[in-house]
């Protein structure tokens, strides 16, 4: 056991080269050829002179012929000790080398690996950490191209990340239980292949007992994986699904966070609007109260501080109305869908709104059927009326049309328009078009932002030619007979 451990270095001794055993076996044997010859050379001048040995001799041609034998018999065992000796330390110093490729091979594996694992969990971002995960597995095994899949849902997993001619393409579907990804996913099996084009190894994504996806790298001829590549990538797959674990988890926070700055931002905003819609109105409805509780109010005041109290006392219940129906249409309640004609619902509005003294004109051609109800569409057109006269003069205009499979109803005024930086706000929650003028919670835009999604359409606004406002809805048409 000393001689293998100096053999093999780990006393501190030099260890001698393979060449360097391989050179001595070779000058041994020359040696023993050498000797050999020698003696077989002595043993013919002898068997040829056995006079000349007599003569001048003590010794009979019988011993020397012994004592040659014997030396014979001991420089052979001398050297098939030493051949034996020389050949078990060239074993050893194969082995030994054998090893050391094999442990080094096993060193720079382990410093991938850990190279791979202080990248991938030292960034948070999916994308980024799939990228890394994809880059290190490559270079982890040499391979030519390779994909990462990721589940989404229970029937299907997708393509996250590629690189080269792996077989798949970015954001491809595939489905479980086919192809050797879907295969892989559902039985959480590694699988290696050999194929024309080369080999193919694919590995499961498992984090806690869940299976995350699968990753797949693909080698060209002459390239082969082997069962000790599998394994390999199997360990590394381990670090990675945790990597994905962690990355997911953290955007999941984050947008759960971002989720609740918006909610936080959003109470704000309610509460200075409710705070300021109900101030005014409140402390007029409390002036007024308080004025007639006087004995001394004329009586032609009294009617004009009622018509006050009414007025405010409405503003209160149109506020609250708002938010009642604001927290209706997000869940989608009381939504009540039928094939309808849309052109009847604006010649409703245009009537009524003429009846409370706005000049409303209509253009509509032909009838506009759609799947909608009847409810909604009127709020949504008396909201973008409401918010035409508030912001605009003149007459408004509705209109409505049939835009190939939509049916589009647009309200325009003549107004200030939408400010460009405000478009994409426009129709959220406490947004309001002037700051400081018209009285209102900035509700009714978003309201029939609401209204319409859950009837399946859209709302828009445009700059109308000219200056004003376009704004419109968009639902889906049907094809039936015009209700009559």
């Amino acid at each position: 056991m000393a001689r293998e451990a100096r053999v093999v270095g780990l006393r501190g001794v030099e260890t001698p080269s393979l060449a360097a055993v391989e050179r001595r076996r070779s000058q041994l044997w020359a040696v023993a050829l050498l000797v050999m010859a020698g003696l077989a050379a002595g043993a013919v001048l002898l068997s040829l002179s056995p006079d000349f040995l007599k003569a001048h001799s003590l010794i009979s041609l019988g011993g020397v012929r012994f004592a040659m034998f014997g030396l014979t018999i001991a420089f052979g065992l001398y050297v098939v000790d030493k051949e034996v000796h020389l050949r078990r330390l060239s074993r050893l110093l194969v082995d030994e080398r054998v090893i050391s490729t094999a442990l080094s091979n096993r060193v720079r594996e382990m410093a991938a690996l850990s190279a791979a694992g202080q990248a991938m969990n030292s960034v948070l971002a999916l994308e980024e950490t799939l990228d890394i995960i994809l880059g290190s597995a490559l270079e982890l095994l040499d391979a030519d191209a390779g994909a990462v899949l990721l589940a989404e849902g229970d029937e299907k997993v997708r393509v996250v990340s590629s690189r080269g001619e792996s077989g798949y393409s970015q954001d491809e579907r595939v489905e479980l239980g086919e192809g050797t990804v879907g295969t892989v996913v559902t039985s959480r099996v590694p699988r290696l292949l050999h194929e024309d084009e080369g080999s193919v190894l694919c590995v499961p994504l498992v984090s806690r007992g869940n299976v995350l996806g699968a990753l797949l790298v693909r080698s060209r001829p002459p390239a082969r994986f082997v069962e000790y590549d599998q394994r390999v990538l199997t360990l590394f797959a381990e670090h990675a699904a945790s990597a994905v674990a962690n990355a997911s988890l953290y955007e999941a926070e984050r947008d759960h966070v971002a989720e609740l700055l918006e909610l936080n931002h959003l109470k704000s905003s309610f509460v200075a609007m409710v705070s300021h819609e109900l101030r005014a109105p409140l402390a007029s409805i409390i002036g007024a109260t308080r004025t007639l509780q006087r004995s001394d109010v004329p009586p032609h005041h009294v009617e004009r501080l009622l018509e006050l109290i009414e007025e405010q006392s409405g503003r209160l219940n149109k506020l609250v109305e708002e938010v009642l129906e604001v927290k209706k249409a997000e869940v989608g309640a009381d939504i009540a869908c039928a094939p309808i004609d849309l052109a009847q619902i604006v010649y409703q509005v245009a009537r009524l709104s003429r009846m409370a003294g706005r000049p409303v004109e209509v253009d509509v051609s032909g009838p506009l059927m759609a799947n909608a109800d009847p409810t909604a569409i009127e709020q949504i057109l008396f909201n973008f009326v409401d918010n035409a006269f508030t912001h605009a003069w003149g007459t408004v205009e509705v209109h409505g049309s049939v835009l190939g499979e939509e049916v589009c109803l647009s309200v325009l005024d003549r107004g200030q328009g939408v400010p460009p930086e405000a478009v994409a706000a426009v129709f959220d929650p406490f947004r309001r078009l002037d700051a400081g003028g018209a009285p209102g919670a900035g509700l009714g835009l978003y309201l029939a932002r609401m209204l319409a999604e859950a009837q399946g359409g859209t709302v828009t606004v445009s700059a109308r030619p000219g200056g004003g406002a376009d704004f419109s809805v968009r639902l889906p048409t049907l094809n039936a007979v015009p209700v009559r």
